[in-house]
């Protein structure tokens, strides 16, 4: 992750017991940049600027982030990030395998693996005495969707029969993963001392996003094995099919957040 910052007066870095705090006279956010203050959960300036495109990207190590300012100035196309990360997808299960020899029941398949929860948001807490809108601030601090589940291994075919012995019967397939949990959103607060109702600038010159991640889907279970035959013979001495596996649940959603002004 990268600082990118073209201008800016800085006036000192103050290190609490707590928390680590970064603070401006005056920060510029430069069009197209972004500012990332992963060092630090507080960020506090006189007056933050915002040119066109610009973003904050909030530490996501931190479960709560604060921007203090007397006065926000926002361009167009502005983005404040701490939505939280995807979660990966679980890995399939192995196939099974049909062994060398006559008269051999397939291998099962194996089961696949859980899908990865999402990544919670982040908290926002914004609070500034002042914001100039020339353009639109998007907040964005949805939880990050869950992986899915991996699917079941195959089930192994059973080899042949002979006039001895019956044909092998088919390995069960694996069961599917259950999906992942989605990550819960963050919630924002924002509280601005000299603006006017900022409920009538949402979805407008205010958008803010704060939903819960999606659960992620189960893995399909594995087919089952085939059965082996015998090839010269009668039908009753050949093996089984195996049974399909299991489904794996859906992962349950994240929880949205909050808008308070």
């Amino acid at each position: 992750m990268t600082r990118l910052l073209l201008s800016f007066f800085l006036i000192g870095i103050l290190l609490g017991s707590a928390n680590a705090q970064i603070k401006y006279s005056i920060l510029v956010i430069e069009s197209n940049k972004t500012f990332d203050f992963s060092g630090s959960d507080v960020l506090a300036a006189d007056t933050l600027i915002m040119k066109d495109s610009s973003t904050i990207k909030l530490n996501y190590l931190k479960d709560d982030n604060y921007i203090h300012c007397k006065k926000l100035v926002v361009g167009k196309g502005c983005k404040i990030i701490g939505r939280g990360e995807n979660g990966r997808q679980g890995k399939d299960g192995g196939n099974g395998y049909s062994l060398e020899g006559p008269c051999h029941d397939g291998t099962i398949g194996r089961n696949g693996s859980r899908g990865v929860d999402g990544i919670n948001g982040n908290n926002l807490f914004l609070y500034t005495d002042e914001i100039i809108f020339n353009g639109n601030l998007f907040i964005g601090l949805s939880g990050g969707n869950a992986g899915d589940g991996g699917d079941g291994g195959d089930g192994g075919g059973g080899s042949s029969g002979t006039r001895i012995c019956p044909g092998g019967n088919g390995g069960n397939g694996g069961n599917g993963a259950p999906g992942g949990i989605g990550g819960n959103s963050g919630n924002l607060t924002l509280r601005c001392n000299k603006c006017p109702d900022l409920r009538n600038e949402l979805n407008q010159k205010l958008i803010v996003r704060v939903y819960g991640g999606l659960g992620g889907l189960g893995g399909e279970g594995g087919s089952p094995g085939l059965p082996g035959i015998l090839v010269n013979g009668t039908s009753k001495q050949d093996g089984k099919h195996g049974t399909k596996g299991k489904n794996g649940a859906d992962g349950i959603p994240g929880r949205n957040g909050a808008i308070t002004f």
